[in-house]
């Protein structure tokens, strides 16, 4: 159930950036003007389907764009997800690795990566592309959220909750760090604290039922 609530936490992560980077500015790669706008179109189609949750013909049209244009980072990153989706973390690691390759500075990359890997119960390997992706950019709340839930894998509460408050203070509207700091809290026996996130979570998002039923356990135990 952990892990699922994990999963859960972060896809919404994962679905927005489904919706990001529609259209290509440029590839880095001298192309003919009609298999660069070739490219273009199929990556922008392949959005479209992702968008669906047609992950299959996503694929097939972002494979087009990296045939014509083998350095899309966007295309191998974009295939990546559909591929996660997909529940083929192998492949989707593969596509954020080439993605990473054409640009190290893609911290998207790294931190959708990392949930691959945490998909895999690869922990160290997650808690490493969040680091990346923190040193790329000190100010990313999804990464510390991220890294926090990889560290709970870990049982490592002291770091989780260490994540999950960095997050918090980025964005004091956190819900998903409130949720995964209680459940810290709870995993190391503080109740009152994992109570007290716990209710903070459901103030930003009342309809968190896993928050609810974790809430209304711990109460009545501590009866």
């Amino acid at each position: 159930m952990k892990r699922t609530l994990i999963t859960r936490a972060l896809a919404v992560f994962v679905l927005s950036l489904a919706a990001c980077a529609s259209d290509k500015s440029g590839t880095g790669t001298e192309l003919s003007l009609m298999d660069a706008n070739d490219a273009i179109g199929y990556f922008n189609q392949g959005n479209a389907y992702l968008q669906k949750g047609d992950y299959g013909n996503a694929i097939a049209d972002y494979t087009r764009a990296i045939r014509l244009d083998p350095n899309y980072k966007e295309a191998y990153f974009k295939r990546g997800l559909a591929y996660l989706n997909k529940r083929d973390n192998n492949k989707a690691i593969a596509d954020f690795t080439q993605a990473i390759q054409l640009d190290p500075n893609y911290k998207e990359a790294y931190f959708i990566r990392g949930l691959a890997y945490l998909n895999k119960r690869d922990n160290n390997k997650a808690i490493a592309d969040y680091t990346q992706a923190i040193q790329l950019d000190p100010n990313y709340k999804e990464a510390y959220n991220a890294r926090g839930s990889a560290y709970r894998e870990k049982r490592d509460y002291d770091k989780a909750i260490a994540d999950y408050t960095q997050a918090i203070r980025l964005d004091p509207n956190f819900a998903s760090a409130y949720r995964g700091r209680g459940y810290a809290y709870s995993n190391k026996k503080d109740y009152d604290r994992a109570i007290a996130d716990w209710e903070e979570a459901l103030r930003i998002n009342p309809n968190d039922d896993n928050v609810k039923s974790s809430l209304q356990l711990v109460r009545e135990l501590r009866r």
